[in-house]
C-alpha cells in the first residue's frame, strides 16, 4: 500500500523486508541521478522516526561535503582490493576521486536504525547516531554482483565493502 510521506514523498511498504521503498534524486558526480531509498524499520518501533528524517536531512544539506569523502574512500578500498583478484586487476587503478566518480553509479540509499549494535570500528552506536549506508553499481568490484556499499555514521564514512552493509 502506498504512502505519502511529507519529506520522502510516494513509499510503498515491503512487510517481507519490513522497510519503506521508494525513489529520491540525488546529485551524484554533477548529475540528478535517481536512487532507490530504502528507510528501514526498527525492530520494536514501526513506521518512519524522526531518526530517520533527521539522518535524511543531513545527508542531503552536507551532501557537497560528504561526496568527495565517499569518493576518496572508494579510492582507497579499490586501491586496497585491487590485487585481490585478477578480475579487479583487469580494471585500471584508481588515483583520484574523479577516477572513483567515472567507475561507480548511485544506485541507492538506505536509512536504518542501529541501536544496540557494534559498528565496524567496535563501538557502539549512540542512540541519536544517524545512520545510513549508500549503494553504488561498480563493475570493478567482483564478477558476479557489481555492489559497493559505503556507510556513513553521523556524515562520515565508517566503511566500504563489496557487501550489503
Amino acid at each position: 500500500m502506498p504512502v505519502a510521506h511529507p519529506l520522502f514523498g510516494e513509499l510503498e511498504y515491503n512487510e517481507e523486508c519490513e522497510e519503506y521503498q521508494g525513489t529520491i534524486v540525488m546529485m551524484f558526480a554533477g548529475a540528478k541521478t535517481p536512487v532507490e531509498l530504502k528507510i528501514a524499520e526498527f525492530a520494536e518501533q514501526s513506521g518512519i522516526e524522526t531518526l530517520h528524517c533527521a539522518t535524511y536531512e543531513a545527508l542531503t544539506t552536507n551532501w557537497n561535503a560528504i561526496e568527495p569523502a565517499v569518493l576518496q574512500a572508494i579510492v582507497e578500498y579499490q586501491n586496497e582490493e585491487w590485487s585481490s583478484t585478477d578480475y579487479t586487476q583487469s580494471f585500471p587503478q584508481f588515483e583520484t576521486a574523479d577516477d572513483a566518480a567515472r567507475n561507480v553509479a548511485l544506485c541507492g540509499v538506505k536509512l536504518e536504525l542501529k541501536r544496540g549494535e557494534q559498528t565496524a570500528g567496535a563501538e557502539w552506536q549512540k542512540l541519536d547516531d544517524r545512520y545510513a549506508v549508500l549503494y553504488f553499481n561498480a563493475e570493478w568490484v567482483n564478477n558476479d554482483y557489481r555492489v559497493l556499499s559505503v556507510e556513513l555514521t553521523n556524515e562520515e564514512v565508517t566503511q566500504v565493502s563489496d557487501q550489503d552493509i
